[in-house]
């Protein structure tokens, strides 16, 4: 299951506008400044087979809103290593949603569902697991992770570059 959309920019009757009555005797909407939000949302089984699909899905919706190639790719490593997280680690179900309000963009990476019978193994220096939230931490400008009742919620957020005529 997958969900985009875009947020409208907020209106108000003319009417309505600082609570003085307009003279027009038609209302006519005030259009307020403000970035234009868009939302991507995929939700899937917490599976490894799975951490594919969301990131097409992200390099998709990117794309589509003129995300530049460079931070596609910055994005989509972010995705993967975030979504593996919840595949592996994490619990049934993970949900991965994009918010792009101008050019800041939020990645909310959460699993949920019934916890795993195993437990994660602790990390050697020379392994190649456990490393995840460190590339994370390097590709975003912000992260935080918060271990919930009923799962985990990680967010990755970073500023990007906008194609000239993109964010359509």
């Amino acid at each position: 299951m997958y969900h985009v959309a875009a947020s409208p920019p907020t209106t108000f009757p003319a009417g309505l506008q600082g609570g003085i009555p307009a003279q027009a005797s038609a209302p006519t909407p005030l259009l307020l400044p403000g970035p234009l939000r868009r939302h991507a949302v995929i939700a899937l089984p917490a599976e490894e087979r799975h951490v594919r699909t969301a990131r097409r899905f992200i390099l998709t919706q990117l794309t589509r809103w003129g995300v530049t190639e460079e931070d596609r790719y910055r994005i989509e490593l972010i995705v993967g290593e975030l979504a593996g997280n919840s595949a592996h680690h994490g619990r049934a179900e993970m949900t991965v949603h994009l918010t792009l309000t101008g050019q800041d963009l939020r990645i909310d990476v959460l699993d949920s569902g019934r916890p795993p019978h195993s437990r994660p193994r602790p990390t050697r220096p020379r392994d190649e697991c456990g490393r995840g939230l460190g590339i994370v931490s390097h590709l975003a400008d912000w992260t935080d992770t918060r271990h919930l009742r009923h799962g985990r919620h990680a967010r990755a957020g970073l500023r990007v570059a906008l194609a000239v005529g993109g964010a359509a």
